[in-house]
């Protein structure tokens, strides 16, 4: 709602937004998406700790377990890995929550992209999720 500027909300607070977006969408309109996101989280949270302890194991020296810098970059890494891997579920994930039309739910989506886009319609926007 708010986060893309949408003209039914500028000028409006927090709470005259919400009351607008439940106007315009029912309560059902605060959960759209959600769904995905529980798909997306499961997958990433499963890279993400799987990437770290193997990046650890490289990385980390039995002297020296807890290495600030070194600790830092693994968890970077893994991060990274992550959100390569889950980015596709994300943006449907977002698609999903912003559309006002009909959705075709989240394979749906996921095939429209491939069709119409390609791979790489997939991966839009990955490189500023990474850098943020």
């Amino acid at each position: 709602m708010r986060q893309c500027s949408s003209v039914e909300y500028l000028g409006l607070n927090m709470m005259q937004s919400m009351m607008k977006f439940y106007q315009l969408e029912g309560v059902r309109g605060y959960f759209k998406g959600n769904g995905a996101n529980i798909i997306r989280i499961v997958p990433f949270s499963a890279l993400e700790f799987y990437t770290f302890e193997k990046c650890k194991y490289i990385f980390l020296s039995d002297q020296d377990p807890r290495n600030k810098p070194r600790l830092l970059m693994c968890g970077s890494l893994a991060g990274i890995v992550a959100s390569s891997c889950t980015y596709p579920l994300d943006l449907v994930r977002t698609l999903l929550s912003l559309k006002t039309h009909e959705s075709r739910g989240m394979m749906g989506e996921m095939m429209h992209i491939f069709h119409t886009e390609g791979i790489r319609g997939l991966y839009r926007g990955l490189t500023i999720t990474l850098m943020v």
